[in-house]
């Protein structure tokens, strides 16, 4: 029965890997390729736009806007935010500089109001070059991607300990299981934080299995969450930024 069990978790941890393969094209440690920002680079998300007053107007009316900026690589699924209610809602954004186009894409989201069932818009960037934008559960279904970032070395650099040490009952440091539930959290409290299923949003899912994170989320959740494990080497490496 046993041995059934491993196999299973055998089974399911390849497929994952073999999905993983073919969403990134790469290997497994995609938080440490610097390829990821590729993408929103040719989304043109990189280049500063504004400043711009969209608080007299509608999403639509923000984003009819916005396309005009986005030399073509603005992709907007009207029907989705119409049948979602968000085409019409109200915006409440104002940026007296110029800002980064990503982000401003994103305060949008945030500070425009909910549509049916509290449905928020959202925007994925593609492979391909340019960016999606469409209702949050349908990016969710159709725009998000599976990849697998490898923990076990900051899992060790935390417990203080090799991965496959088994904890003792008098051991006072944090446990696997603690180091790991704490890496989670820290990418679902800073990685667009609506989002995740686990906080009722309807885009990204994260599971860890063997040292290896499972994660279901958009490129640019992808590439917000590869900064987020980047900064935490960072921080291992250097003990002086440990203790303040």
């Amino acid at each position: 029965m046993r041995r059934i069990r491993w196999l299973g978790w055998l089974l399911f941890f390849g497929l994952a890997m073999f999905l993983a393969g073919r969403s990134t094209g790469r290997g497994v440690n995609a938080d440490l390729e610097p390829s990821q920002r590729s993408a929103e680079a040719a989304a043109g998300l990189d280049r500063l736009v504004g400043p711009f007053d969209f608080t007299k107007g509608t999403l639509r009316d923000a984003l009819t806007e916005l396309a005009k900026h986005s030399n073509g690589n603005l992709l907007i699924d009207w029907p989705a935010l119409k049948a979602a209610g968000l085409d019409r809602a109200a915006v409440h954004v104002k940026v007296e500089s110029p800002v980064r186009f990503g982000a401003l894409l994103q305060l949008l989201f945030l500070k425009t109001d909910s549509g049916a069932n509290n449905e928020r818009a959202a925007f994925s960037v593609l492979d391909s070059g340019g960016a999606v934008i469409s209702s949050e559960t349908v990016v969710g279904q159709s725009y998000a991607v599976l990849r697998i970032y490898d923990i076990r070395d900051l899992v060790e650099a935390e417990t203080g300990r090799p991965y496959e040490a088994p904890s003792t009952s008098d051991d006072s440091s944090i446990s696997r299981t603690e180091s790991v539930d704490s890496i989670i959290k820290l990418i679902q409290d800073t990685v667009q934080p609506d989002s995740w299923k686990d906080n009722g949003g309807q885009v990204g899912s994260i599971r860890e299995i063997g040292g290896q994170l499972i994660v279901v989320h958009t490129l640019e959740g992808h590439r917000r969450i590869g900064d987020v494990l980047r900064e935490l080497r960072a921080a291992w490496r250097n003990p002086e930024a440990r203790k303040s």
